[in-house]
């Protein structure tokens, strides 16, 4: 339901039923850990950059006690989402690395296209002209198949 607030413009009201159902004490889940997700995803562009730490902090936590490396790229493609746009892009770049080395182990390599963009235009804003390329070029084929 969260990519339909954020679509929507309708982020507070997202945010207000995400923080009523994390108000709830319950153990590491899966619906918890997107949950925390889907509020730290939805914190970044309000500029709630505190709070969308935490709640991706918390997410990567449960992602990991869960054992779903998926859900941890998830989670760090998101916390490098947040370091852009605060600037830190030696922490999003340690992030999205992360993210490859999960990503390109998946033979079906879903997402690998859009982190490699992500880290592309991180390369970019660090001046790294010819990595950042490098980076557009491995994706390139990927989003002609689709992935």
């Amino acid at each position: 339901v969260w990519p339909l607030w954020f679509t929507r413009g309708e982020v507070s009201q997202g945010l207000r039923w995400l923080r009523i159902a994390l108000g709830a004490p319950t153990p590491i889940s899966p619906a918890r850990a997107t949950a925390l997700y889907a509020a730290g995803s939805l914190s970044i562009f309000p500029s709630d950059h505190e709070g969308a730490r935490r709640y991706l902090r918390e997410a990567l936590d449960a992602e990991r006690a869960l054992g779903n490396p998926f859900g941890e790229v998830r989670v760090l493609n998101s916390l490098a989402v947040l370091s852009i746009e605060t600037g830190a892009f030696t922490d999003a770049r340690d992030a999205l690395g992360r993210c490859l080395e999960v990503l390109r182990s998946d033979p079906q390599r879903r997402g690998l296209p859009q982190v490699l963009a992500n880290l592309a235009g991180v390369e970019l804003a660090l001046g790294h002209l010819a990595a950042a390329r490098e980076l557009l070029e491995e994706s390139l084929p990927l989003l002609r198949e689709g992935r």
